[in-house]
């Protein structure tokens, strides 16, 4: 059985061209978590693996191979969620989806570009979509289409695996089974408990009856309200503050 090679071991590796090209998925591997570094804010994210084969071979007539590392995220706008679909011919797939599906799928169109770093040359996907109407390649990879999960370790599997997934699996400092959970806020110490207020009197009839409500002794009786005052005189406007003078606007827009 082929396996996957990193270029540094094979001296005639040869990078996936540039361009868009029909790619069939053999390879869906879960990687467990990593802590990355966000905008200078660490965080941990799982990541998933997925190995592509193009349909079109190199002029030797070897299968091309490249692969990529992703977040496990299904947002919209995530570059997973955009390979799930283009393998789901464009469709979103239903809610409870199994992952392990896509390795069934006839494939995909990858948009393939290069990266130079110094004398070295690296192929990535820009883009997933869809295979155009009427077109199923029907192709048959040349390697056994690969499911692996870090949860569920299997020896055999991992042996096939592309040596840039292996190394992740090995770095994994979380995995889906052991990542910690989320500790609850340090609670506040606890207010002391109140003393009991004393005993209130009884109630006098002419007093408000809602003053027992507050838990508060009952109050003598009310004195009688006092008159009405007049109402007070209406002001002359104040003058409106000169061009030059400071104000504060405390109208909350």
């Amino acid at each position: 059985m082929r396996t996957f090679k990193k270029p540094e071991q094979n001296g005639d590796f040869i990078v996936a061209p540039e361009g868009t090209t029909p790619a069939v998925l053999v390879g869906l591997a879960f990687l467990g978590w990593h802590k990355s570094d966000w905008q200078g804010t660490p965080r941990n994210r799982e990541l998933v693996g997925l190995a592509w084969e193009l349909t079109e071979p190199a002029d030797d007539g070897r299968a091309l191979g490249i692969n990529e590392v992703l977040t496990l995220s299904f947002h919209e706008k995530a570059k997973l969620y955009q390979r799930v679909k283009a393998l789901c011919g464009g469709k979103e797939p239903p809610e409870g989806f199994d992952l392990r599906r896509l390795l069934n799928s006839p494939g995909c169109l990858l948009t393939i570009t290069h990266r130079q770093d110094s004398d070295l040359t690296f192929a990535n996907i820009e883009q997933a979509s869809p295979l155009p109407r009427g077109m199923n390649p029907n192709y048959q990879p040349s390697i056994t289409r690969i499911f692996y999960d870090i949860k569920e370790y299997d020896e055999a599997t991992f042996s096939q695996l592309p040596m840039r997934f292996k190394r992740l699996i090995n770095d994994a400092t979380l995995t889906p089974s052991s990542k910690p959970a989320r500790q609850p806020a340090t609670a506040a110490p606890p207010a002391p408990a109140p003393t009991r207020p004393p005993a209130a009197a009884p109630l006098p009839a002419d007093t408000a009856p809602w003053a027992s409500m507050v838990g508060q002794p009952a109050a003598a009786p009310l004195p009688a309200a006092p008159a009405p005052a007049p109402p007070p005189r209406r002001q002359p406007p104040a003058p409106a503050p000169a061009a030059d003078d400071e104000f504060e606007d405390d109208i909350p827009f």
